[in-house]
């Protein structure tokens, strides 16, 4: 007898737990209200243009590892990362427009320009999550891949979650809009 599965989302959680439920034999569908797959991390396509919707980093590789290394893969073997400077520039409708540096400090003096005490705030939760982010989590492993204090975008999730932090803020400023999409559903290409 199949053993079958629905999975709801076509997020990269949704698509990786398709993917070992197939890998596993099982017949899997995945069902995505949006038009495509992706979910937080999918892009829309625009007037001959391409914007992500979601993650502008490539944050706690150790999980991807482990994740491509259930396939026998590593993520090297299929991604290659490049680093950015800027980031990412955000746009807003009465022509503003702000970049978010690779380098931490020279973010101090946008943060502080868009909330008072933006870059010690920005400092603080830099703290708190490599706290959090540190101990059940760094190895050796990993360790040669993060990122130096005090830089974004890098491989080392509180570092680079400086800009994410700043970028949290901005994307709750007015002039924002969003997309939805209709139901969509597909069968998994590591169905059996």
């Amino acid at each position: 007898m199949t053993k079958r599965a629905v999975v709801i989302g076509a997020g990269l959680g949704g698509l990786a737990t398709a993917a070992l439920l197939g890998k596993d034999g099982w017949e899997v569908t995945v069902v995505e209200k949006n038009d495509g797959p992706g979910g937080r991390a999918g892009v829309w396509r625009k007037d001959g243009f391409l914007f992500d919707l979601g993650p502008s980093w490539y944050l706690m590789p150790e999980a991807f590892e482990r994740y491509f290394s259930l396939h026998g893969l590593r993520a090297s073997d299929l991604l290659r990362l490049v680093r950015l400077d800027p980031q990412f520039r955000v746009f807003y409708g009465g022509g503003d427009t702000y970049d978010v540096r690779d380098r931490l400090s020279d973010n101090a003096a946008l943060f502080d320009r868009l909330e008072p005490g933006g870059a010690a705030k920005t400092e603080r939760y830099l703290a708190k999550a490599r706290e959090q982010y540190d101990p059940p989590f760094a190895t050796s492993s990993t360790a040669s891949t993060t990122a130096s204090p005090g830089s974004c975008g890098g491989t080392f999730s509180a570092t680079a979650s400086a800009s994410a932090c700043s970028a949290a803020s901005m994307a709750r400023r007015p002039g924002r809009s969003g997309t939805s999409g209709s139901s969509r559903s597909w069968s998994s290409p590591w169905s059996s």
